[in-house]
């Protein structure tokens, strides 16, 4: 068996027999693990032999060793009811994860998560996400928010989003000659054409930035939150479509990240003209 002290793959435990050490007893095999909402995870589902006992959970403490499609436990007698745990409503389960797309405070999509990376704490300190047919592991600090299209993180390190990703080729990059001027980075701004609003970016034959990703899911949308400056004037409303003036006062404001982490979390906005208590 493993040291108890390692991390663990919640796409290496899926299917695993779990033994009890005292018996030697086989007491099911593990289905999933439930997360959470501080982003830990909290038990270990485990299904029994006996299918009409009903479902059971562990919690990652308890764990002794992993090792070949095995995991053992202690005693069975430190299993609760499953059933109880799922009842939490504010708790995800690993298959529940699957079904979602990891993006970061950033707007940066990373792709659909395969597993959970975690310590016997039961802290996720890594995701192993599939993006376009491609498995990479993605460093977390913690998991903000999960919604119902998209799971919000925050990356270990900042920049880690760009080494996350595979490995490419590398590139020369040749500095800029007295003829040449380097493009300026990109920025929104606003132009009208007709009733439609257009975006103007420049340098746009650049890769997009994580501000831009994050701008396009947000333009367009209804802001889910009611939001006001220190000083007291209203930015935006409950159920006011985000146009692009809207977007850049709330840049200026320094409240984008909030109207964000509230969108991709599935806060539902109001559609009416009446003003909702601030977010």
């Amino acid at each position: 068996m493993q040291e108890r002290a390692k991390t663990f793959s919640t796409r290496e435990l899926e299917g695993a027999e779990v033994i009890e050490l005292v018996s030697g007893k086989v007491v099911g095999s593990l289905l999933e693990a439930i997360i959470n909402p501080s982003g830990r995870v909290e038990y270990l589902g485990i299904l029994p032999q006996a299918w009409h006992k009903g479902g059971t959970v562990l919690s990652p403490r308890d764990i002794l060793g992993f090792d070949d499609g095995v995991l053992l436990i202690e005693r069975a007698s430190r299993l609760t009811s499953y059933q109880q745990a799922k009842l939490k409503k504010s708790f995800f389960s690993t298959k529940e994860l699957k079904q979602r797309i990891v993006i970061d405070r950033t707007g940066h999509l990373h792709g659909k998560p395969v597993a959970a990376i975690f310590e016997a704490n039961g802290l996720i300190t890594e995701l192993e996400v599939d993006k376009d047919l491609v498995l990479h592991t993605l460093p977390i600090a913690s998991i903000i928010a999960v919604g119902p299209k998209y799971i919000v993180v925050d990356l270990a390190e900042e920049g880690e989003a760009e080494a996350a990703e595979p490995p490419s080729p590398k590139k020369v990059v040749e500095m800029p000659t007295e003829k040449q001027e380097a493009k300026p980075a990109s920025r929104v701004a606003a132009s009208r054409n007709g009733d439609d609003l257009e975006v103007a970016l420049s340098g746009d034959s650049e890769p997009r930035t994580g501000r831009e990703e994050q701008l396009e899911f947000i333009l367009g949308k209804h802001s889910p939150l009611t939001l006001e400056t220190p000083s007291g004037d209203t930015v935006v409303k409950a159920g006011q479509v985000l146009t692009f003036p809207i977007l850049n006062r709330l840049m200026e404001e320094g409240l984008l990240q909030q109207v964000f982490i509230a969108l991709v979390s599935g806060v539902e906005p109001p559609l009416d003209e009446e003003p909702l208590a601030k977010g």
